[in-house]
Parts: structure tokens; sequence; C-alpha cells
């Protein structure tokens, strides 16, 4: 066990014993960063900063601090991600040249640090044809038990770590060796990377597919350099370009014998076309015969995505990726296809409960061979970050098809205070069943060797 003090010259922190799992001993210590410091151990104080402490950690290794605080196993993020740099636009620059995705440097007035910039771009989260670099990063500093995500983001934290951003800075999301010492920190052994910028250029495809599947091989095979640091470690999810169905069947079968574990898809098809749709069946099918799960993550082409407008807040639910699942079922995928899997990422579980809870009876007027709530249970994932009120449903919709995500690096990641967010979130919940979520699932799902 680790020899480390909670205390230190000139004050103590006196909310250490509580915070840390009851496992684990009361002395034991993490390398925290400052403001976490002061979120957890402090009762109060006359200022801002804390004066005269430092934590003295003895020489552990990383897995006798997975060991320290999820009893002998560590965590795996179901959903993390990769941010994209320059050198990932390195192939499709060869082909297409400045059309072709590139970093530019305050673009424009008041546009401080790097923006990725597409000439023909009209989907970018900004609204623009660019979109800042830095905000993908932005979790590093607001994330965790700082902040948060939606005030974190217009924070003046936010702006000026945009306005002084430098990507060497902050090399994890973008370097395979920095980010795996970011995940020793977190006591994460795995993550399951999708896109960052990638997944707001997805709608390009719908105007010139072969450029955008041009642009997604030539991030593809970014990824999987990337990944091959560390294969079992870091798991990538190459992205296909779904309104070409031939060219997509092409790309998995070309990157599953590379080693790719699954595949992004879009979250939604344009408005007219339905993921029910028999063109789409031979991507099932090859999904179904190499076996690896198809991802639908938010904001990846999102045709069919709902907002509900206030004066102060533009709130996004459920709905589009809600519609996209039905289609599916309704379209009888799930019949004609009953060995595929789909994982619902970063759309939170609250809802499923409630929603299967109301397609729990068979209809044979449908056409389908089984109830809908059924191939929810069978054929689809769903990952979240930090949604206590969907953990708590597990005891109605079960735990096996959940799956616990940091969300690296992204405004809502826990990183880097995920066991202590996890712990909160599981409190009262079971053992078995927190492993299964935290850790278990995922390693079903993508067929893990650990």
């Amino acid at each position: 066990m680790m020899a480390v003090s909670a205390s230190a010259p000139g004050r103590d922190y006196p909310h250490a014993e509580s915070w840390f799992p009851r496992s684990v001993e009361p002395a034991i210590a993490w390398d925290l960063p400052e403001r976490v410091k002061r979120k957890l151990f402090w009762e109060t104080t006359p200022s801002d900063t804390i004066r005269d402490t430092e934590l003295i950690i003895a020489d552990v290794n990383r897995t006798k601090l997975w060991e320290g605080f999820m009893g002998n196993y560590a965590l795996i993020s179901a959903d993390s991600h990769v941010n994209e740099v320059a050198a990932t636009w390195e192939q499709v620059r060869k082909q297409y040249g400045d059309r072709a995705p590139k970093v530019v440097w305050n673009p424009a007035e008041g546009e401080h640090g790097p923006y990725l910039v597409i000439p023909d771009w009209e989907t970018s989260l900004e609204g623009k044809n660019r979109e800042s670099c830095a905000m993908e990063f932005v979790g590093m500093v607001i994330g965790g038990l700082g902040v948060g995500s939606t005030v974190g983001r217009t924070s003046t934290t936010a702006a000026d770590f945009r306005k002084n951003f430098r990507f060497e800075d902050w090399a994890g999301p973008s370097n395979p060796n920095a980010r795996l010492k970011d995940m020793d920190r977190d006591g994460v052994e795995v993550d399951i990377m999708y896109a960052s910028h990638l997944r707001h250029i997805y709608g390009l495809s719908i105007k010139d597919e072969p450029f955008f599947r041009a642009i997604a091989q030539s991030y593809n095979d970014w990824l999987m350099e990337y990944c091959s640091v560390n294969p079992k470690r870091l798991i990538g999810l190459p992205v296909l370009s779904v309104l070409n169905v031939e060219g997509a069947v092409d790309d998995l079968k070309n990157y599953a014998k590379r080693g790719a574990k699954g595949f992004m898809i879009a979250s939604s098809v344009p408005v007219g076309t339905s993921y029910g749709d028999p063109g789409f069946d031979p991507l099932w099918a090859a999904a179904q015969e190499v076996d690896v799960p198809l991802c639908l993550h938010t904001t990846t082409g999102a045709w069919k995505k709902l907002k509900f407008h206030h004066p102060m807040v533009t709130v996004r639910g459920a709905g589009e990726i809600q519609t996209s699942l039905l289609e599916m079922i309704y379209g009888g995928v799930f019949d004609r296809f009953p060995r595929l899997k789909i994982v619902a990422a970063e759309w939170d579980i609250g809802w499923v409960a409630h929603m299967v809870g109301k397609l729990k009876d068979h209809a044979p007027r449908t056409g389908l061979k089984k109830a809908p709530a059924e191939y929810f249970r069978k054929n689809v994932w769903f990952t979240f970050e930090n949604d206590r009120a969907g953990v708590l449903t597990t005891p109605m919709y079960g735990a096996d098809q959940f799956m616990w995500a940091s969300d690296y690096p992204h405004g809502k990641t826990t990183w880097p205070d995920s066991q202590a967010i996890v712990e909160s979130q599981f409190e009262g919940v079971s053992e078995d069943i927190k492993r299964k979520i935290v850790r278990q699932n995922a390693i079903d799902l993508y067929k893990l060797e650990l």
C-alpha cells in the first residue's frame, strides 16, 4: 500500500479521509491538481490559494494506483476522444490541396489561437467554415471537479485557455505517449476513442461524399498509427461514410483487418432517408460478419438533431438517437441482422429505462419478430459520463448495456477526477454492477485483450 501523507507543513486537508473510498487507507492521497485539493479537502480557507502544502507521494507504479482506488481494477472509458492536429490531414491535403482541412492561427479579429478551416465547411459548431481547435481541449482546464461544461465553456478560464493555447502544452489528446500518462493519472486502463472535429465535418458528405470519405480516410490512417503505440490500451474507432454504403463496407473490412474493434457512423441520416432502409443492409451485414459494433456519437452528421430553444440556453435532448434507433428497430434491421451491435455514445442513459418501458409490448402489426424493447436490450449499448439518475435505473433496466466514459478531453470530461466522480455516481450501487459498467461491459463488447 502507498505510504502517503494527506497532511503537509502549515495546514491539513480535513476532508481527505472522507473523500477516499472506504477500501483505501485514509492516509493515501494522489497527485491531485490544486483546484481539486481545494474542492475536496478544505473546510474553509481565507484565500484562494493553498499555502505551504505538499502531498508527499512514495514511488507508486500504475498498478498499485489502480488497486488503491478501484479495488484491483482500473476504469475503462467507453467514450474518449482523440483531437485532430495538422498531421491528421496530411494525406487528404496531398489529394485536395488547399480545399482540404488545415490549421490556421488567429484567422479573424477576435478569433485567437488555432482554428481548423475547410473552405466548403457549413456544419462547424461555430456556424462558419472553421472552429476553434482549443475548444476540443478545454476540458483539460474545466473538466473533472472543475466548473463544468455548460458554464465552463463560456467562462473566462475557457476564454484565456483559447487565447493562450498551444498544442505542445496539452499533448495528450493528440500524442499517444502523453495520453497514456494522462490515463494513468486518471486510473483509466483503456480509452475507446472517437473523433473530435471530424464529427462536425460529417455533414460535408451530403454535398461531396468522395471529399468527405478522403478526409475520413486521412483521419483513420492517422488514428491507426496513433493507436499502434499501445494497441491494448488505445482503441480507436475509424469513421465510415454511410452515404456511400459500398465504400463504407470496404473501409470497415480494411480497417478491421488492421485491428479496428469498432467504427463510427453518423448519429442520424438525412431527412427523407432512414437507417431502416434496405440500402444500408450491406453495412449491417459487414459489421455483423466481422463482429464489430457501429457507434453513433453525438454531433456526427446530426441531420435529425432536435433543439429546444430558450432565451438563455439551447437544450439538446436524446431525440436524434431515439429516432435513429427506432428507424433501425421498426425498419426490421435487427430482425435481418440479429447479431448487429450498435452503440449510442454520449447520449446519457437516464432516458433509456423510461423509453424502453413504453416499448415492452409486441404488436404483430409492426411486422417485428419481438417487442421493440427486446432489441434495445440485446442490440444496443449506451455510454454516459456523469449520470447518477441513469445509474439508479439499473435495477429496472439491468446493467449489461451501459458503459461509463470519461469524455477526455472535452468540456464535460471527468478527467482528471474520474475516480472521485465514479465513486459518487455509484454510491449505494453493488460492486458487481459498478464493475460491469465501468469496465467489464466494454471488455466484452470490444473483445479487449487485457
